[in-house]
């Protein structure tokens, strides 16, 4: 139906029969109207079809292309990645505990000495930044 159409339309390009859900199929391709609109060409504007294998085709040729390019990438993800130390992070809770997190030792907590605030007031005011 396809190669019908582009023959009544003038359309210029290629149809290829396959399973869309399994590209790596093939059941035929056809080029249409190939030498359409060229002067120089054996059938300059005669519509015309002929048949065509799946190496002389551009689209499956693309999706070959395609195809080993996605299976080179995944088998550079495949290797695994070095593994990496991460770096200890320092975490103060509100009493002022102070918790070391990430070192190969495992988890250490040490109690910080906190100076106790005088919150009384100065010159009889009270202040909200003491």
């Amino acid at each position: 139906m396809t190669v019908a159409n582009m023959i009544i339309h003038g359309g210029v390009g290629e149809v290829v029969w396959h399973d869309s859900l399994w590209p790596d199929s093939w059941y035929g391709g056809w080029k249409v109207n190939e030498y359409l609109n060229k002067p120089l060409g054996p059938a300059f504007g005669i519509p015309h079809v002929r048949t065509i294998e799946k190496e002389q085709s551009y689209i499956w040729r693309s999706w070959e292309a395609r195809r080993i390019q996605i299976a080179e990438e995944k088998e550079k993800q495949a290797q695994p990645a070095p593994k990496l130390e991460p770096e200890p992070k320092v975490v103060t809770l509100a009493d002022d505990s102070v918790i070391v997190v990430g070192q190969s030792s495992g988890i250490r907590a040490k109690r910080k000495q906190s100076k106790k605030k005088d919150n009384s007031p100065k010159n009889g005011q009270l202040s909200l930044f003491d």
